[in-house]
């Protein structure tokens, strides 16, 4: 039985594929710390005479050591060996210095130009990067991170006396720097912070959607696969594909069918000398020869009956000659278990006998059961009277019987010992028997597959 997910978060941290996806957000990420670097240098070079020496250094070192991170992390992503805990790990120890090389490169401007530059605007572009990994809380940490150390930095700045506060207006007339101003955009960094957070969010439910829905569809197909692998041990592989076309609509329907029962004699009897795992070894080993030639030659697998089965040609595909291969298939068993016998019979202490009765009538075929489970079967007097017709051989030592209906259908094709009337249990009137000795065409030629739905 497949084991219950208990939840998609913690399917979701054992996903590979997630990781998968979260190992290609990052290198996504690598790329972008690269541009923004190269970027940096190339504007800090072609502004570099109005900046201060100090801020060249600053942000050409921390262009440099970006490109450093960059390298070390491709390294680690393009290896594909992280977990989603060491990707989390590595994606907030990362984002803490990023934003504290911007944060550096702008305390290196000095107290004017620290909030007077555009290089405030490059925690944008870190605060994206957290949102490309759809991780809402990362979005917000940056966001959070840049507007404490950038409040920071205001702070020391007027802890040390190295700027002048203002007003607004004063701030874009002179050297004067605005409270208002400076809250202006630490309240920007916050407000961008979380709507990336909300973008990161919903793109983070689309992803796990996509990937709950792909792993239902996964669960479904296994599923299918699993249920037609077993259904082609009870039918043929035509008939299989039929039921998992038709599913739960195998409702009753009326149906000539040909009914085969097959049992073993005396098999208890055998079974009582031989340790319980032979008994099931060798129960097997001749079932499994049986069955297969029941579906060779068409037949449906209805149950089994401890050391028998049952067997329906005709259900739930009908083809013109269900009943001469149901008969058909009896020979091939009687012969199958004389070859069977001469290899194993030694091994077991003796052979193995077998009888098998078959008739042929209508019956009511479909899914009978509860909702929880139904099995597919037939319903009719048939089926009894096969069953009365299998436990015939055992008072006549014969092996293969049919009933009358059945002999009347296919006389032409098979050769027949005429037993007379036998009063069956369960029938009013005396039901003629006849022994098939074998089939007068080739029983392994090949059968026309023509079937009607």
């Amino acid at each position: 039985m497949e084991k219950v997910i208990h939840s998609d978060k913690e399917n979701i941290k054992n996903d590979r594929q997630f990781i998968l996806q979260s190992l290609e957000a990052e290198r996504v990420a690598v790329f972008f710390r690269i541009a923004v670097a190269l970027l940096g240098i190339i504007i800090t070079s072609l502004l570099g005479g109005d900046i201060r020496p100090a801020a060249v250094r600053a942000v050409y070192s921390g262009c440099v050591v970006l490109i450093i991170e960059a390298l070390i992390i491709a390294a680690i992503v393009y290896r594909k060996r992280a977990n989603l805990t060491q990707i989390r790990v590595m994606q907030y120890l990362t984002s803490i210095f990023e934003i504290f090389v911007v944060s550096i490169a702008l305390y290196s401007f000095g107290g004017y130009n620290t909030f007077k530059s555009h290089i405030f605007q490059v925690y944008y572009v870190f605060i994206g990067l957290a949102a490309l990994r759809y991780s809402r809380t990362l979005t917000l940490f940056n966001g959070l991170l840049a507007a404490i150390q950038y409040t920071g930095i205001f702070f020391y700045y007027i802890a040390t006396d190295a700027v002048v506060i203002g007003t607004l207006q004063e701030e874009y007339l002179g050297p004067v720097i605005s409270v208002v101003g400076v809250v202006i955009k630490i309240t920007f960094l916050v407000l961008v912070s979380v709507l990336l957070s909300l973008t990161a969010k919903g793109y983070a439910q689309v992803v796990n959607t996509v990937r709950t829905e792909e792993r239902k569809n996964e669960r479904e197909r296994n599923q299918s696969l699993n249920l037609r692998n077993i259904l082609r041990r009870y039918f043929t592989k035509d008939v299989a594909e039929y039921i998992m076309q038709r599913g739960d609509d195998l409702t009753g329907e009326k149906r000539e069918v040909s009914v085969l029962f097959c049992d073993f004699r005396d098999f208890t009897k055998i079974s009582e000398t031989m340790p319980t795992e032979k008994v099931f070894a060798t129960l097997n080993h001749y079932l499994t020869k049986m069955v297969d030639i029941v579906f060779e030659y068409g037949g449906t697998l209805d149950k089994y009956t401890g050391d028998g089965f049952m067997a329906v040609f005709g259900a739930p595909l009908q083809r013109h000659d269900d009943t001469l291969n149901a008969v058909r298939a009896a020979i091939e068993i009687k012969k199958q278990i004389k070859v069977i016998n001469e290899a194993k019979g030694a091994d077991i202490g003796q052979d193995i006998q077998i009888g098998i009765g078959i008739s042929t009538g209508e019956v009511v075929a479909g899914n009978i059961g509860s909702k929880k489970r139904m099995d597919y079967t037939v319903i009719g007097s048939v089926v009894n009277l096969a069953s009365r017709i299998e436990h015939l051989n055992k008072r006549l030592s014969t092996t293969v019987l049919i009933s009358e209906h059945t002999y009347k259908k296919i006389q032409s094709a098979v050769n027949a010992n005429h037993l007379g009337k036998f009063r069956i249990r369960g029938m009013e009137t005396p039901t003629t028997i006849y022994e098939v000795s074998n089939i007068t065409s080739n029983p392994r030629e090949h059968l026309e597959n023509s079937s009607t739905i």
